[in-house]
């Protein structure tokens, strides 16, 4: 049974998420890739790895199936076919690995040894077998959301009394400053506030969680900011805001858990924590552990590239 397009390009970024933890320093694996042919067109594989050893480049493609039943013979032909195509175009010489989730019947393996393809099969497997290397399937992630209280907008003055200025009432998400004196107003006070905490990520270690607010001054007198006030248009100095520290703990899953075989080894144990960012965004916690050295690698994956348990 052929697999949906999602569960095939999960089981691609699975795939591609082993193989980026095992490769050597300064490779680089792509996902997907595309490469010219002989005839000078472009064909597409489910991952590349670039390397050099020495002065000699090195490219490898990777071709993923997620089907039910074992692959037989004639895809081993078709991606030999593709990979000489791709050495005559990319002019390297070009090794590929396939990697099916159901194995390779028996005539296909034996093809795959004849015309120099690499096999590799990802099994999954039960935490039970893993319980030496992983003795803990657990993980509890505390993440600190910044909240914003209020927010006291200082403007420059020509005389005294503008410093009493009053400003037009806004949402702290709503645009209340212009790029210039007299255009539409664009930027938020959460505009301001999300710029200077990725450009400062420290300032959270200083709001603790609780109700009482850490005051954070942002200073903007180098900025072209303008705001509406009672006394008219005024540039802005900067931007005094209340900050508390909203503290998230969420229980991530474990999965998917697998290893990553050639046809006659283990080569690879994997597993993954997955969890939610502060953002919204997906992402995951990975282990590779490479069997043969007893090497434990670590990733992180983010977005859409997180693969979910198979």
């Amino acid at each position: 049974m052929k697999a949906s397009s999602t569960e095939w390009r999960r089981f691609e970024r699975l795939v591609t998420l082993i193989e980026r933890l095992m490769v050597p320093q300064g490779a680089v694996v792509k996902s997907p890739d595309r490469l010219r042919d002989a005839d000078g067109s472009m064909r597409e594989v489910d991952a590349s790895i670039r390397y050099r050893v020495g002065t000699m480049p090195v490219l490898i493609t990777i071709e993923c199936r997620r089907r039910g039943s074992r692959q037989q013979k004639d895809w081993l032909e078709q991606l030999a076919s593709k990979r000489d195509a791709i050495t005559a175009g990319e002019g390297v010489p070009v090794s590929t690995i396939v990697v099916s989730s159901s194995g390779l019947s028996t005539t296909a393996i034996k093809a795959a040894r004849r015309l120099g393809i690499q096999v590799r099969h990802v099994a999954d497997v039960q935490i039970e077998s893993l319980r030496e290397w992983f003795p803990d399937p657990k993980m509890l992630l505390t993440q600190r959301q910044p909240l914003l209280e209020k927010a006291t907008i200082i403007v420059e003055h020509v005389d005294p009394a503008d410093s009493q200025a009053s400003l037009v009432s806004t949402a702290m998400d709503k645009p209340l400053f212009s790029l210039e004196r007299d255009a539409v107003p664009s930027v938020s006070v959460l505009n301001i506030v999300d710029q200077s905490l990725k450009q400062n990520p420290g300032i959270m270690e200083r709001a603790s969680p609780g109700r009482t607010p850490f005051e954070c001054h942002i200073d903007l007198s180098g900025s072209p900011l303008w705001v509406e006030t009672s006394r008219g248009r005024r540039r802005v100095r900067e931007v005094r805001v209340g900050l508390i520290a909203a503290v998230e703990v969420q229980d991530c899953p474990l999965g998917p858990i697998v290893e990553y075989r050639s046809e006659t080894e283990t080569i690879a144990q994997h597993a993954q924590f997955r969890f939610t960012l502060a953002d919204g965004r997906p992402a995951a916690l990975a282990f590779s552990r490479e069997l043969s050295t007893g090497l434990t690698r670590l990733g992180f994956e983010f977005g859409e590239q997180v693969p979910p348990t198979p």
